[in-house]
């Protein structure tokens, strides 16, 4: 599966490795690529395609120039180099899909078996002057039946966000995630749907 990436290739490199730090073999295998990158403008270009917008194989792809993935080990770990792989590869679908915490720590994919599909809607939060919060709706923005201009002043536009909602078969909607784009919820609606592979993903 391939997920596009909301991240700087710093941003991204910064949370991967948060990610990974308690992975020795994936942090050293990490930092031997970013080494190698130094040296290697082609190979730096690979390197970044594959960790901003490249998928699983290409993530194996990057690697191999130290060491085979499908590789048998004579002492245990018998697939060192393919953990250390897949233990990246694996961050990085965290890290695209916005569900690491402030420290790197992995958040809990919501189990949403019971839904029938995820929707992503945008809304704008506002102060009011008793200090309390108000959100206000702005659907048709995520379709893009309607455009930011037509509903908020530029002003506002910062104050924009997207929520990833999930909807069960009684119409009832539980709001998963938010976010600052639609690419961004976009991609943890992507990521959340390949860990549920049921639903279906609409633009409110």
């Amino acid at each position: 599966m391939r997920l596009s990436n909301p991240y700087t290739l710093e941003q991204t490199l910064s949370k991967l490795l948060k990610a990974i730090y308690a992975d020795t073999n994936a942090v050293a295998l990490l930092e031997k690529a970013l080494d190698k990158a130094k040296s290697d403008t082609v190979y730096a270009k690979q390197l970044e395609e594959a960790l901003l917008k490249g998928s699983t194989i290409e993530c194996r792809e990057v690697f191999c120039a130290f060491g085979h993935y499908f590789q048998r080990s004579d002492t245990f770990p018998w697939y060192a180099h393919a953990d250390a792989i897949n233990a990246i590869d694996t961050a990085l679908y965290y890290v695209k899909a916005g569900f690491l915490d402030a420290d790197g720590n992995k958040r809990e994919v919501p189990d949403l078996n019971d839904s029938v599909s995820l929707e992503i809607s945008a809304a704008i939060a506002e102060t009011m002057q008793d200090g309390s919060e108000e959100i206000t709706p702005l659907f048709g923005v995520a379709s893009g039946k309607l455009t930011l201009d037509e509903l908020v002043d530029d002003c506002k536009s910062e104050l924009i966000f997207f929520t990833v909602y999930a909807r069960d078969e009684d119409g009832f909607a539980k709001a998963i995630h938010d976010s600052h784009t639609l690419e961004q919820a976009q991609v943890v609606a992507g990521f959340i749907k390949g860990c549920n592979n049921h639903l279906v993903i609409s633009l409110n």
